[in-house]
């Protein structure tokens, strides 16, 4: 049996990375934050303890108490957004527990008294449906892009990096063989997320989609059932869960530079705010898998533990272009566009920021662009922080470097070819339209089911003996 998390370091490692992310995440909301800054910290403080029990529980009850305690409080953080938007993401998560919740009872029935490796693939796939809802696997995802995109920058920061994650913890837990439909959910995501991160105009819409495809390397990895390729996802849920938590935070200030989220309008962003660009170009060439930044180590183990199972590793190229797509797109327009044309040069001394940032905005970005830099640059030190052997003796890293630079190059030669690939401005997603048609069928199909069961007495008297012979076939299989 893969015994990758099981281990007491990998829990208490990613324990560590969340509660650091929460610090990060703490300190930009001091200013973020002006009025109810208490009840933001107080919700923070109890998102941790939830996350905390699902990472260590070996309890049921424990466990779906702590996993419930993890929607509350991310639901009462994005009500400061949208009411709207929060009860909607409410629904979305609750449905996903209640099948979380019968995976549970069937878990039990089946003999699992406690937190425990899942034999039977029918209870895995209940469990990955139940777990997949929180953690956006596709086909569920449908919530991601418009709460990412909508709620208040450090709760979006919260979500995309480490939320999200926690489905894929308890998928580690159960699933440590693997499971090749999880696997399979992993590699359509990538591709599906990475091309609608690449269509998109809006940079909140395009991170979280960006989340999306970053989500199924880990998948990819955890569904592989290999000791490389779920030891690549637990440390892709931490590089992921650092970068993506910088560049939400840091698309807040772009937010406010800009005054607004559409990229083609990001000009001057490197003279306005240096850190905040060194920080997205960090943060998305670690994306990307660039050689000497974290991403590349991560994705490398998830590709060699991958490569030989159903030659996924030819995918992976694709997936590695689609990412350097999406990646160099967004710098073009928001940051390189402006440093290499020769008006931008020019202009640079009459520069005038419309928002300074301060100190407790700029230290996280910081802070996180030097922990992908020092574990992309000596990765022993995160593989000793995790308490496995560097596996880096057993694998050989410079063929998915050169890879990684040709598909870079490949990138922006492209990109030069079309001049950035512009696309008209897309609206930003909405649950709106989505419920209201849950809504309308379901209204449509109960006032069937009224008229076909409930015409007259006659009719009503035929469920009786229907109801008997259900109750005595499901005494007769239990």
């Amino acid at each position: 049996m893969n015994e990758v998390f099981p281990t007491m370091h990998t829990a208490h490692f990613l324990m560590g990375f969340g509660l650091l992310l929460m610090v990060l995440i703490g300190a930009y909301a001091a200013r973020y934050y002006h009025t109810q800054r208490t009840l933001f910290y107080l919700l923070l403080a109890f998102f941790t303890m939830a996350f905390a029990i699902v990472i260590y529980t070996t309890d049921w009850i424990y466990f779906i108490i702590a996993w419930e305690g993890v929607t509350i409080t991310t639901t009462a953080m994005i009500m400061w957004a949208e009411r709207r938007l929060a009860a909607q993401y409410f629904l979305i998560q609750f449905t996903g527990s209640n099948i979380l919740f019968f995976a549970i009872i069937m878990a039990l029935r089946e003999g699992y008294g406690m937190v425990s490796p899942i034999e039977e693939p029918w209870l895995q796939i209940l469990f990955i449906f139940g777990l997949g809802t929180k953690s956006a696997l596709l086909g569920l995802h449908f919530w991601l892009p418009p709460v990412h995109s909508r709620a208040h920058t450090p709760v979006s920061a919260l979500l995309s990096g480490w939320s999200v994650n926690l489905g894929f913890v308890m998928m580690l837990r159960l699933l440590p063989e693997g499971n090749s439909v999880l696997f399979f959910t992993g590699l359509a995501m990538i591709f599906y997320g990475g091309a609608r991160a690449f269509l998109s105009t809006d940079y909140k819409v395009l991170l979280a989609y960006s989340t999306l495809s970053q989500l199924g390397y880990i998948a990819l990895g955890v569904g592989s059932g290999t000791v490389l390729g779920q030891m690549g996802a637990v440390l892709h849920m931490v590089v992921h869960g650092i970068a993506k938590t910088t560049l939400f935070l840091g698309s807040g200030l772009w937010e406010k530079e800009c005054r607004g989220r559409i990229i083609y309008r990001f000009g001057q962003a490197f003279y306005h705010h240096p850190v905040n660009a060194v920080n997205t170009i960090v943060g998305f060439s670690s994306l990307m898998g660039m050689v000497f930044l974290a991403g590349f180590h991560t994705k490398n183990l998830i590709k060699h533990g991958t490569a030989e199972i159903y030659a996924v590793g030819f995918l992976l190229y694709g997936a590695t272009l689609i990412t350097v797509l999406y990646a160099m797109r967004f710098l073009w327009w928001g940051i390189l566009k402006d440093i290499v044309t020769k008006t931008a040069q020019k202009s640079r001394e009459k520069v005038s920021c419309y928002y300074r940032a301060g100190a407790y905005e700029k230290a996280p970005l910081m802070i996180g662009s030097l922990l992908l830099l020092v574990f992309g640059i000596y990765p022993p030190l995160i593989y000793m922080l995790m308490g496995v052997e560097d596996p880096q003796v057993v694998i050989l890293w410079w063929p998915t470097m050169i890879e990684n630079i040709f598909f870079l190059l490949g990138g922006v030669a492209l990109l030069a070819v079309t001049k950035g690939l512009f696309f008209p401005v897309r609206p930003v997603p909405s649950l709106n339209r989505m419920l209201e048609l849950v809504v309308t069928g379901t209204r449509k199909l109960s006032n069937g089911v009224y008229h076909l069961v409930f015409p007259s007495f006659q009719y009503q008297l035929l469920w009786i003996p229907l109801i008997i012979l259900f109750f005595l076939i499901w005494i007769n299989f239990s």
